[in-house]
């Protein structure tokens, strides 16, 4: 008997979708273009295009089935899809599991790699060589995103262990600020003082993409129900926390402050999606917000020093914050959420996440290096011409 589709949910997740491409995808560069300045603007938006058009195709053509494959059973497919689905052949009329079509699934998970490679493309964009960065934004999705996302799938063995990541907090924003930030080393950078900022483009950038992200929460929800607007909810509790908190914390109400505090409780509670309450939700941008406040200061001034650094420092720190603080908040009373699945508790579900951060910080690290330092061989990393 042939599982059909439901309409309803299909058509709330092609919504959630659509909504998060629209204005989660420009909201971001419209955040990184404000932080580096009028003069990186064009490289930015080039490169980023050019990076994401590559990685659509890439991802119709190998990389859905590396990551999401159902049908490949063996030693590795914990680890790594099979070639089923390649040129999105042999997929099911419905995803396993769901009620939406599985190209439903690929357009929303189209979304999350668009994400991940536009932020990271963004970020280097200002100094790095635009050949050698749209070579090493290919190489770098085969080498750490199909990975990670596949580890972190239905089939992967870190969602086997427990992992959870609703809303992609480890597999866009964690893995993608820590391999931004090898690649901002290696490449070498403008000292921050140099960078002339547009904060108000940034903030506008960042509301656009708690909006996208809200969206897209939505949509990874599966369907229109009570667990779509409780992600929504949350998504703007931490949000909202977070940029207040953050603006309490350095005694300035300013438009810079408030775009890094709402990007930061938009990433930490990225991987908690609708598994807490609001009171969890709260909590979770405060802790993203302290996480973006002293993570920056906790680093090597080597690390910091290079444009867009400081930011992905912060990213990460709100990602990791986020992802080990919803472990606690799923049952912790009084702000208990969903609960724990089956079999695990809070210090079961803490560990897992534990094993993920280091896991994805560990591989994304050693994917970028050989990524990065391959495609160095073809052509130089850094631009002769950086725009200043």
């Amino acid at each position: 008997m042939t599982v059909l589709a439901d309409s309803g949910d299909t058509a709330w997740l092609l919504g959630g979708t659509l909504i998060a491409m629209a204005a989660g995808i420009p909201g971001l560069l419209l955040f990184f273009v404000g932080h580096s300045g009028i003069a990186s603007a064009h490289r930015v938006l080039t490169a980023t295009t050019a990076a994401m058009m590559l990685a659509t195709l890439l991802f119709f053509a190998v990389g859905y089935s590396l990551m999401f494959d159902l049908l490949t059973a063996n030693a590795l497919s914990s680890w790594l899809g099979g070639g089923a689905n390649v040129m999105l052949n042999a997929m099911g009329t419905v995803r396993d599991g769901t009620t939406i079509p599985e190209t439903g699934f690929v357009l929303l998970r189209l979304c999350f790699i668009l994400l991940s490679v536009a932020m990271l493309a963004a970020v280097l964009a200002p100094r790095a060589h635009a050949g050698w960065l749209l070579g090493f934004s290919i190489l770098w999705m085969l080498l750490v995103l199909v990975p990670v996302n596949r580890w972190l799938s239905d089939s992967g063995w870190l969602a086997a262990s427990g992992t959870l990541d609703y809303v992609g907090g480890l597999s866009i924003f964690y893995c993608t600020a820590a391999s931004a930030l090898v690649a901002s080393v290696l490449i070498g950078g403008k000292p921050v003082d140099d960078i002339r900022p547009m904060p108000v483009m940034q903030l506008a950038g960042a509301l656009l993409m708690l909006v996208g992200l809200a969206g897209l929460a939505a949509a990874s929800t599966g369907g229109a129900s009570d667990d779509a607007a409780v992600a929504i909810i949350n998504l703007l509790t931490a949000g909202a926390t977070a940029a207040l908190m953050l603006s309490a914390m350095r005694r300035s109400l300013t438009a810079e402050t408030l775009a890094l505090g709402l990007v930061a409780g938009t990433v930490g509670m990225a991987a908690g999606g609708d598994g807490v309450s609001v009171g969890g939700a709260w909590l979770i941008g405060i802790g993203a917000a302290v996480a973006a406040q002293f993570g920056p200061r906790l680093m090597p001034k080597r690390f910091v020093w290079q444009q867009g650094s400081a930011t992905m420092i912060s990213v990460a720190g709100a990602a990791k914050t986020g992802a080990l603080l919803f472990a606690i908040f799923l049952a912790f009373q009084p702000f208990g959420g969903s609960g724990y699945p089956e079999g695990m508790t809070m210090s079961g579900q803490i560990i897992a996440q534990l094993i993920a951060i280091l896991a994805i910080a560990g591989w994304s690290m050693f994917g970028t290096l050989i990524a990065a330092l391959s495609v160095g061989l073809l052509m130089p990393m850094r631009s002769a011409a950086p725009a200043d």
